[in-house]
């Protein structure tokens, strides 16, 4: 039998419908869009693509949730990712405002590096112990509004959600720095949520913050604590380790769920007549 293609593409002939002023056929691939044009677009206008609704960690607070997933899956970010799935900020972040308006964000996520200069190689992680110091890193580095790079014009004072304020500026190489950071990867698309940059510097919290325990005195040195290469250690597990292993520290508590849910689901059989006949369903 023979076919009818077009563009190459078979038509299903027996999907045929027939209106007054013409016919209609079904094809099983998209004509004149390929992968490649997919990824094209996604990089010109991601952030016109709708984000798919995630349920956990923060229901309420999409961007957050997608923003932890995207920073999970880059090597570069994988401390900011810790910290941000310890903290319970989602009601900072909704996803809309009183009047239902959607809410975007602007993240500007600190690398591994910048995370790992400081901290103290023979001290207990403080953003891991100390939770409005952890609240603190992350709130500095969120700002309201979808900040585009066009957007960060040189001399623009930003307020995060921290009520701290820090300034762009343009350098003449074309690089844009947030106060001492330079940011090494521009406008990184959430969906339609929000932006993030990644940069090599942290925002809003100085040495004072992290303070290092007193180095023990002994005969032989008096040193303060010193500051690590790195990596310093590789990343915290992301959930609390066996309480069966010691650790060297007290684990984290695990993150806060929002919400939860309970779905009961019945079964029943078709029997005479069609009608249902409930099927008891033993309780494990």
């Amino acid at each position: 039998m023979d076919k009818l293609l077009a563009n190459g593409v078979e038509v299903v002939l027996e999907s045929e419908s027939v209106f007054p002023r013409g016919r209609s056929y079904s094809i099983q691939e998209l004509l004149f869009v390929d992968y490649e044009r997919v990824e094209e677009l996604l990089a010109q206008h991601g952030d016109l693509e709708t984000a798919p609704l995630l349920g956990s960690p923060w229901p309420t607070s999409q961007f957050l949730s997608h923003l932890l997933e995207r920073v999970e899956q880059d090597p570069r970010t994988t401390f900011f990712a810790e910290y941000l799935n310890y903290t319970n900020l989602a009601y900072l972040l909704p996803g809309s405002d009183d009047n239902l308006d959607p809410l975007k964000y602007t993240a500007f996520v600190p690398s591994n590096n910048a995370l790992a200069g400081m901290l103290y190689a023979d001290a207990p992680d403080p953003f891991q112990l100390d939770v409005v110091l952890r609240d603190n890193l992350i709130l500095n580095h969120l700002v309201q509004g979808r900040l585009y790079e066009d957007d960060l014009q040189d001399g623009l004072t930003l307020s995060n959600l921290a009520n701290n304020t820090f300034t762009v500026s343009r350098n003449p190489d074309g690089t844009i720095q947030v106060d001492n950071a330079t940011v090494i990867e521009s406008q990184v698309f959430i969906y339609n949520l929000g932006i993030v940059y990644l940069i090599d510097g942290v925002v809003g919290i100085t040495d004072q913050d992290v303070e290092a325990p007193p180095a023990p005195t002994t005969p032989s040195t008096t040193s303060s604590p010193s500051r690590p290469t790195w990596p310093p250690a590789p990343p915290p597990p992301r959930r609390p380790p066996d309480p069966s292993v010691p650790a060297s520290h007290p684990p984290l508590p695990p993150p806060a769920i929002r919400f939860e849910t309970r779905t009961e689901i019945s079964i029943s059989r078709r029997v005479n007549d069609g009608q249902a006949e409930p099927v008891p369903v033993s309780e494990s």
